[in-house]
């Protein structure tokens, strides 16, 4: 068993949330939470993913609502690894482009994606897009997946340092994402895996939450009551983008 605590809301300056959040059962979408909501999972088995409709694009909140349905349609195929979790996603971009041929000016719907799937005690990780899944280990955050970004690419060739692509003019500029266009772009899939050690701690958050909160992650989510730690934090925040997250906090045999 272990537990989650998630969180989604729009920001300060966006007029709609296009983040969704697939915890467990449930599918949180276009929903603009006021604080942290929390659920036990009595399983050994889950997934979990955020997923982020694409800014300035048609249809956004709807995008990231329908590849995480997709997700939750196939999951006790991926959690039997009768399909895998690239398959499914294809499966989730198939269906944005089958919506996109019958509905006008839906044409570049799409969205950016990170999840974990735990099976018993071994964790796969994924992500499409600059979502990300961070592992908390004390004091530290560890990055578990890999941006599809053009900065992420000039950071991985050695043509600028990590803090030179923060304020890089073409940070936000994606290399891949789940889009309806037609077939013309191919969706890089990152995924990694690694075994659940006792007391770890996982997020999986939008690119508006870790924007925001990145480097104080470690500082929120150490304190015993976070939960109101980071509602004094979103105050004094500018709060740009939507912002979402689904912190695992336990897991326990």
């Amino acid at each position: 068993m272990f537990r989650v605590i998630y969180f989604t809301n729009k920001g300060n300056l966006r007029d709609t949330n296009e983040d969704s959040l697939l915890v467990f059962e449930k599918i949180i979408s276009s929903t603009d939470m006021d604080k942290c909501e929390s659920l036990n999972i009595d399983s050994r088995s889950v997934l979990l993913a955020v997923a982020d409709g694409i800014g300035g694009n048609t249809k956004g909140e709807l995008a990231s609502k329908i590849v995480l349905e997709v997700l939750q349609r196939y999951k006790e195929d991926i959690m039997t690894k009768k399909l895998s979790i690239e398959d499914a996603i294809k499966k989730a971009r198939d269906e944005l482009e089958n919506y996109n041929r019958i509905s006008p000016n839906s044409s570049g719907m799409g969205c950016t994606i990170a999840g974990i799937l735990v099976i018993d005690s071994k964790l796969y990780i994924f992500n499409v897009g600059d979502c990300r899944v961070y592992r908390l280990l004390g004091p530290r955050i560890v990055k578990l997946t890999k941006d599809h970004t053009v900065v992420e690419e000039l950071v991985s060739s050695g043509c600028i340092t990590v803090d030179e692509a923060k304020v890089h003019s073409k940070k936000h500029i994606l290399t891949s994402a789940i889009v309806a266009d037609n077939y013309q772009t191919e969706i890089q899939i990152y995924k990694n895996e690694t075994e659940i050690l006792d007391k770890d701690k996982f997020i999986i958050c939008s690119d508006g939450f870790w924007e925001e909160f990145e480097n104080e992650i470690s500082q929120i989510f150490s304190t015993d009551d976070f939960c109101s730690e980071f509602q004094k934090r979103i105050q004094n925040k500018k709060l740009s983008d939507n912002i979402s997250f689904i912190l695992v906090t336990q897991l326990l045999d």
